[in-house]
């Protein structure tokens, strides 16, 4: 019950369920001949989300009390590191463009504790939503809910809309549906 599976093309990534107290491992399944290959671990924290082509994965873990985010190609091996940190959780990468990940980052950052915390609701965020291109490193945000709206969006579930012009997602702290 503490494995996670999530569609990567012919591939399932399979992660352990994530906690600050527990060390977390991903691993490649191949459906086609069963082959189970380790990707990541042992990383506190560990959650994992891949591109639907199969090919990169995003995946955040705590080091120390420190939230870090990561890109990894998993073709060329290259890893990056994405900053601001956020949960990886609290992403969705595009289908148009298999470099563009869509993420909301708390504006004050991340606490020790998470996401142990955000899954029992004992915290909740002010996201700003963010855009990464893992291959120029370029971040930019997109939108400021809580300056233009005057509403603390904490993103839960994030999914884009086919043509990618709207990001939809539950807002974790309240439980309305949003498109932005």
């Amino acid at each position: 019950t503490n494995w996670r599976l999530a569609s990567a093309s012919n591939s399932l990534i399979t992660y352990t369920k994530a906690s600050a107290s527990a060390s977390g491992y991903a691993y490649t399944l191949n459906t086609s001949n069963g082959a189970l290959t380790k990707v990541l671990g042992p990383l506190n924290a560990l959650i994992v989300i891949p591109n639907s082509a199969g090919n990169r994965i995003l995946y955040s873990y705590i080091e120390g009390t420190k939230t870090r985010l990561f890109t990894n190609n998993l073709q060329n091996k290259a890893v990056s590191e994405i900053s601001p940190s956020t949960l990886a959780e609290k992403c969705i990468w595009s289908t148009r463009s298999a470099s563009l990940v869509f993420c909301g980052v708390p504006a004050d950052g991340l606490n020790a504790g998470e996401p142990d915390n955000w899954y029992r609701g004992a915290t909740h965020f002010s996201d700003r939503v963010w855009q990464f291109d893992t291959n120029t490193e370029i971040a930019q945000v997109l939108v400021e809910p809580k300056q233009i709206l005057d509403v603390d969006i904490d993103i839960f579930e994030p999914k884009l809309s086919p043509k990618e012009d709207y990001l939809v997602f539950t807002n974790r702290n309240d439980l309305t549906l949003w498109a932005l």
